[in-house]
This record gives structure tokens, sequence and C-alpha cells, in this order.
């Protein structure tokens, strides 16, 4: 349904950008776990378990919301002791540039000021932050 002006006719809308979050990527854990094979295109369970902080089960839940999604593969092996590693597909990568976009856009209509001082990106920091690296103090 479209919103109607004073005189009766539709307008046209602009789509807001939250609408293309993609909630089986957006989840913390499944984002982190797409940034890092988006970047290496691989990685270990085990590694992953670690630097995401995360238990056996909690972790073996998200990869398989990702998997059923088409998002990543996981290749178990049992040579010798008992190997996973989980890879990004096409589609994941797609779904995770997405995202990206769809997070990026949001950032955009944030008003300036919203993030601290020195944290803000330049075009985005308040006239008055100041430097984005503060200063040393002089001797």
């Amino acid at each position: 349904m479209t919103p109607r002006q004073a005189d009766g006719a539709e307008s046209r809308v602009e789509r807001h950008p939250a609408v293309d979050i993609d909630e089986v990527v957006h989840q913390r854990v499944r984002l982190g776990i797409m940034a890092i094979l988006h970047a290496t295109d691989a990685a270990e369970f085990t590694y992953l378990k670690q630097i995401l902080e995360l238990t056996d089960g909690n972790l073996s839940r998200h990869l398989d919301v990702l998997e059923d999604a088409g998002f990543v593969v996981i290749h178990k092996t049992d040579r010798g002791r008992r190997r996973t590693t989980v890879m990004i597909t096409d589609a994941g990568r797609r779904a995770f540039a997405a995202e990206l976009a769809s997070i990026r856009k949001l950032a955009e209509l944030a008003p300036p000021g919203l993030a601290p001082p020195g944290l803000a990106p330049p075009d985005l920091a308040p006239p008055d932050a100041g430097p984005a690296t503060p200063e040393p103090p002089s001797p």
C-alpha cells in the first residue's frame, strides 16, 4: 500500500534500507562467520569457535542456518583427527555484500554527530568534533 498525498494521488516512498537486511546474515554470530569467510574463503570450525567465543553447539547451530540458506558449505574429514572446514559459497559472498550495502545505507541515514567524536567517518563527523585521532599532549 502506498501513501496518498493531500490531493489523493499516490506518492512513491523510497524503500528504507532496513527492509533489505537479511535476517539469516544479520544475526551477530552469523555476520561474524560471514565476515571471516568472506576475507579468508574458508576456516576451520575450531578457529571460528575460538575467535567468535562460541561453544561447539552454538557454532554448529549457526553454521546449520547458513548452510541451509546456501551461504556456506561444511566439509568434514576424519583422517587421523576429526576436522571440519567451513567455506563460503558464491551465494554467501553475494548475501554478505548485500548485507554490508544495507548497513552502509542505514549508517548514511544517521544524523551527523551520532557517533562519538573521533569514531565517526570524516564525512559524518559533526563540525566541532575535532581531529579523528587525538593529538599527543605537548611537552
